[in-house]
């Protein structure tokens, strides 16, 4: 009788940690190697949608356009694989980009092919992620 009660005790153990593992608990999480891992650039009807991919909530960033098409980017306080952004190559939307970290911080520089109005800067709450919304000047850009 003993012995019934610890497989099924055994298998009862099994079961739950299962089924924790398949609800993707935080206890089960690994921990990434960096804050900030990637950036994904997604064409809107109005504009383009920068997301920086965060791994935990970062609160010290800023976006801001400089001489209309360049942006600047900096994220403090966080790890970010540089890695990654550095392998972003120029393509449509981006007609240069340098990553340079500092002490503590890290500046994204993108010479965009198109004449910015402004910029929005969010953060995600349900990811965690920052968000920079590019709204463009279509007039400037028809001129081109």
């Amino acid at each position: 009788m003993r012995k019934t009660r610890y497989i099924g005790l055994s298998i009862g153990i099994t079961i739950v940690f299962i089924f924790l593992q398949s609800c993707s608990l935080s206890i089960f999480r690994t921990v990434p190697d960096y804050d900030v891992s990637d950036l994904l650039i997604e064409e809107r009807r109005n504009g383009y949608l920068l997301r920086i991919v965060a791994h935990r909530q970062i609160s010290q960033f800023e976006a801001w356009v400089n001489r209309e098409e360049w942006l600047y980017i900096t994220i403090a306080e966080a790890t970010v694989n540089l890695e990654n952004l550095e392998l972003l190559k120029p393509s449509g939307l981006i007609e240069l980009i340098e990553v340079t970290p500092f002490e503590g911080s890290v500046q994204i520089v993108m010479k965009l092919s198109r004449t910015i109005r402004y910029c929005d800067v969010i953060r995600d709450k349900k990811s965690n992620d920052i968000l920079i919304a590019l709204h463009f000047d279509w007039k400037k850009d028809a001129r081109k």
